[in-house]
């Protein structure tokens, strides 16, 4: 049995073989090794070309990026400085509230109020004077609480008067209470 050891046996290319079998001539086997580098060396430079493009690709998409970021960041700065300028103003406008705070104190607390005898004399019922009472009342409770802060998440004013048929009955305008109108106007705003 012929035997040939391991490290002398030569791979051959199936190109190689001639059609008796053959071995190929040294030319041959040098022809297509120049043929390889040839064709290692185009993919060598299409390489390196693609390299370069994707690297000024890169370096285009960073400096697009650094400007959208120093633009946004002098946009941040301007809307900062806004805000700025902005709270300023409000801590000027708030100095000016804590008069109107006790102001509006003192008017939900006060003492004048309408008298029972001004629905009386003009007309209506013991229930209407009532119910009138109970809306003024309504209207000094809800001005205070939006004043202070201290209003939940609605308010609801309410003329609570029924007919006899259980409809409701609403209010006539009386000059009387445009006081309380506007002041609770007033308290709506400064909420």
């Amino acid at each position: 049995m012929d035997a040939v050891p391991r490290a002398k046996r030569a791979k051959a290319c199936s190109d190689d073989a001639e059609d008796d079998g053959a071995a190929t001539t040294p030319t041959t086997a040098a022809k297509q090794i120049a043929e390889l580098q040839a064709e290692l060396e185009r993919r060598k430079i299409e390489h390196d070309n693609a390299v370069r493009d994707l690297s000024r690709r890169h370096e285009q998409v960073v400096r697009d990026l650094k400007g959208e970021k120093i633009a946004m960041e002098e946009c941040h700065d301007q809307v900062v400085r806004e805000l700025k300028g902005k709270c300023s103003d409000l801590k000027a406008g708030h100095s000016g509230l804590k008069g109107s705070y006790s102001d509006a104190l003192n008017w939900a607390y006060s003492e004048t109020t309408v008298q029972r005898d001004h629905w009386l004399e003009k007309g209506h019922t013991d229930e209407y004077a009532d119910a009138m009472g109970s809306l003024l009342n309504t209207f000094k409770h809800i001005i205070k609480d939006l004043r202070t802060g201290t209003v939940g998440e609605s308010i609801e004013v309410r003329f609570d008067l029924q007919d006899d048929d259980g409809r409701s009955v609403t209010t006539d305008h009386d000059e009387v209470l445009m006081p309380y109108w506007r002041e609770l106007a007033n308290a709506l705003i400064h909420w």
